[in-house]
């Protein structure tokens, strides 16, 4: 469940940053100034490149709560997997192995958030954010 979610605001809110700021520089460009026909709305492939980082670093920023509690949750799963092999020696009796309902996900997102605040603080949710920084880029140059 938290990883769909993850993956809809990530798509959503990077198209959304993305084309907020293309608006914006078109018309700052536009003000005041007569643009020849067929270049309106037209950006430099270095400007696209610039606006397609700073709303990857945008999505990054505000995404990554969603990422560091998924990670915990399918470290947390793969960990009670394990367990439950080595106590029951059945793999298939554990009851991780399905889907969670949504409502224990529900609490066991709460009861991660928890944890993570409380071994990191609010910082806690944004472990690991400089690489991920570092990475947004990459698909545009690609």
């Amino acid at each position: 469940v938290c990883a769909d979610a993850g993956t809809w605001c990530l798509k959503l809110l990077y198209f959304y940053c993305y084309a907020y700021l293309r608006d914006y520089l078109v018309k700052l460009r536009t003000q005041g100034k007569q643009m020849r026909a067929g270049t309106k709305g037209n950006l430099h492939y270095l400007e696209a490149l610039a606006l397609a980082s700073i709303a990857g670093a945008i999505n990054v920023v505000v995404t990554s709560p969603i990422w560091v509690i998924t990670a915990h949750m399918q470290a947390m799963r793969k960990l009670q997997s394990r367990l439950s092999e080595t106590v029951i020696g059945d793999p298939t009796s554990s009851s991780s192995s399905g889907s969670p309902t949504s409502e224990k996900s529900e609490s066991v997102m709460v009861k991660v958030a928890k944890d993570i605040y409380a071994e990191g603080g609010i910082a806690g949710f944004w472990k690991g954010v400089l690489p991920s920084l570092a990475m947004v880029s990459n698909p545009a140059i690609q």
